[in-house]
């Protein structure tokens, strides 16, 4: 009997990606310069047809609230894409192939192209650069775990003619 050891579960992964944090950065900036013009502005200078002061104010809550708005929609994407995999997963919506990696073409490390292979005639693609795909999407050039001839048990779902990984378990 071979036994396996889980690798990858879209249960564990980040529901937040890495990058999305970058966001919160204008956000504080834009909470800065507000703050700093509400106690500090300049109150007789005039800008655009208002108070320097004013006009400070006004802009800091904009630069706040566009990043804000871009944290946001990082975060209602990812969600977005968690709750959909979880659903899949739940209701037995999945399917599971298990083989050796075989015709395995990994991503090159300037991207411009995706990664794709087929365990038992079942062929997956994917790429780091889009994170809006469904399920496992880390390439072997940003570390991924998949190589060729790996055997492997992988749990996927079809979402758009794609096979979208949601677990990944190899021999131990």
């Amino acid at each position: 009997m071979k036994k396996f050891q889980t690798v990858y579960d879209f249960h564990q992964t980040a529901s937040i990606p890495g990058f999305g944090y970058i966001f919160i950065i204008p956000v504080i900036v834009g909470v800065c310069i507000f703050t700093f013009n509400l106690f500090y502005g300049d109150r007789t200078g005039i800008k655009l047809g208002m108070p320097k002061r004013t006009f400070g104010m006004i802009f800091g809550i904009v630069f706040a609230g566009i990043g804000f708005s871009m944290f946001s929609a990082v975060v209602g994407a990812s969600g977005n894409k968690y709750r959909s995999e979880k659903y899949y997963f739940e209701s037995g919506k999945y399917k599971v192939v298990e083989g050796r990696i075989e015709n395995f073409h990994p991503m090159p490390a300037g991207g411009h192209d995706s990664e794709h292979f087929d365990v038992n005639g079942v062929h997956f693609d994917y790429s780091s650069f889009d994170l809006a795909d469904l399920g496992y999407n880390n390439t072997q050039a940003d570390g991924g775990i998949l190589k060729a001839a790996l055997y492997v048990r992988l749990t996927y779902i079809t979402y758009y003619e794609r096979n979208a990984i949601l677990k990944i378990d190899t021999l131990r």
